[in-house]
């Protein structure tokens, strides 16, 4: 199943995202690299960082979420939500879900 990661940016927290900026980037590389995550980045405001994570349940999307180095050293405000439908991928026919 699919679920949306958000991380909070906590101004109180800024000086310890920017010393985990570059491990986090690795991990985010490494999660789209695995095929786990379908896109990442900042919201337009900047207020909260977001990814589509693939995952067996909400425990294990949790679980490898707060693996991300911004939770696990520097900004543990975060949450998981699962996706009820699939996100449809630009290349893919629409489907039709009343079925």
């Amino acid at each position: 199943m699919w679920y949306i990661v958000l991380s909070r940016s906590l101004a109180e927290k800024d000086e310890a995202k920017q010393r985990h900026y570059e491990e986090h980037r690795r991990w985010l590389d490494e999660q789209h690299q695995a095929g786990r995550l379908l896109f990442s980045g900042p919201t337009s405001d900047g207020g909260y960082g977001v990814y589509i994570m693939l995952a067996a349940s909400l425990d294990d999307a949790k679980a490898l979420a707060a693996q991300d180095p911004h939770h696990a050293r520097g900004n543990p405000r975060h949450g998981c939500i699962g996706v009820a439908r699939p996100p449809r991928l630009p290349s893919e026919r629409p489907v039709d879900h009343r079925r």
